[in-house]
């Protein structure tokens, strides 16, 4: 069967079952759950639905047994109650229980997934697992909230603690106010939502609340003293607080938003310990400020070679003392300028300083892109 197929009629059988037993769903939230899996497929079209059942030989499942399993495992795998790698041992247990007993289960299942914000606007909290270093990033502990990241921000508001960073959702300041955004920044959508509407919704709440935002963009010349040369998007710069005691503007010269920056002490000075993390690109900057950066190398300068330097480089172009008195400055600058480097070590992120992390895929721009594997949960999405 085309696994397109396979997915609209495990959902189809579900809406059958339920015409021919009242009382067990009702068609109102069968609709629900289809719009739900319709904007987000978690079973990779259909695929992790099927299971070659060929393999029982001669105890093959009947029809409705198998599609009954089928739709088993869908909630399950939407509920997170099982992995994909444990589908098939899932399926072989499912396979020798009763009827009556999965069909009770797909409610519980369906009834509590409906309960929960829709898929990918739900909050994760991020709390640190293991210390990163030399052999890569801190690694996170991700657990669903069951609630939406305005709704977490309500309920942890009041124990104190709590901020709200916006990183990188920036354009070129000639730009800004035309609502120019980078490639696909911000479009994607999410429970009906944009990632952009959802990050203005963040900080509205953040302004109900009374929250401390952080607004950090990255602008090596800003980031040393020079002239912005990027500003947020209108849309998010016009909902930043207007009391410069809940307001933090960071500007930053890497990924990375501790790196060569004063945030590690504005934190520490506002006493955070909780942060909804939203931005641009989840992958990179955000990704590196949460979870932290592995040590590289970067650019510390430029010198012009020295004479023993010179005649090293030439002897390696094959260039002689008459050819290079035909170069200009330029090309005489351009082949004999060493750009020095030096080593920078590892960076610690949000996590490794003790503060957690919220947040959801519904707040995070990547460009279209999938989460990398450091996201946990939200990994793949």
């Amino acid at each position: 069967m085309p696994t397109n197929l396979r997915l609209q009629n495990t959902i189809d059988h579900l809406t059958t079952y339920a015409r021919d037993n009242s009382g067990w769903l009702n068609l109102g939230d069968l609709a629900k759950l289809q719009q739900r899996i319709i904007d987000y497929d978690l079973t990779d079209g259909g695929n992790k639905l099927s299971l070659a059942w060929n393999r029982f030989d001669k105890n093959r499942p009947s029809e409705d047994l198998r599609k009954a399993i089928r739709a088993h495992i869908m909630m399950s795998l939407y509920n997170r109650d099982v992995h994909p790698d444990g589908i098939d041992a899932l399926a072989t247990k499912l396979k020798t229980t009763k009827d009556s007993v999965i069909y009770d289960e797909i409610k519980q299942k369906v009834t509590a997934f409906l309960q929960t914000p829709a898929i990918g606007s739900e909050a994760c909290k991020y709390t640190l697992a293991s210390l990163g270093g030399s052999g890569g990033r801190a690694k996170a502990n991700c657990t669903p909230t069951k609630e939406s990241i305005p709704q977490a921000m309500r309920r942890y508001a009041s124990e104190g603690g709590l901020a709200v960073m916006l990183i990188d959702m920036q354009t070129n300041i000639s730009v800004a106010s035309t609502n120019s955004l980078v490639g696909k920044q911000g479009q994607k959508k999410y429970a009906g939502k944009t990632v952009l509407e959802n990050m203005i919704e963040v900080l509205d709440t953040a302004l109900e609340c009374d929250l401390i935002v952080y607004e950090v963009i990255i602008d090596k010349d800003a980031a040393q003293g020079g002239n912005p040369k990027y500003g947020t998007i209108t849309p998010l710069a016009e909902k930043m607080p207007k009391s410069p005691s809940k307001y933090r503007l960071i500007y930053k010269p890497f990924f990375n938003s501790f790196h060569d920056t004063k945030l590690a002490q504005k934190l520490k000075a506002d006493k955070i310990t909780d942060l909804v993390v939203m931005g641009h690109h989840a992958n990179l900057c955000v990704l590196n400020t949460i979870f932290g950066t592995p040590g590289f190398m970067q650019d510390v300068g430029h010198r012009r070679m020295n004479s023993q330097e010179e005649l090293v480089k030439m002897s390696t172009l094959g260039m002689n003392q008459e050819l290079r008195r035909t170069m200009t400055d330029a090309e005489i600058q351009q082949t004999f300028t060493i750009t020095e480097k030096e080593q920078v070590a590892y960076i610690p992120g949000l996590l490794e300083r003790k503060i957690n992390v919220f947040s959801a895929r519904s707040i995070l721009a990547s460009e279209g892109g999938k989460l990398d594997p450091d996201w946990g949960i939200l990994a793949g999405r």
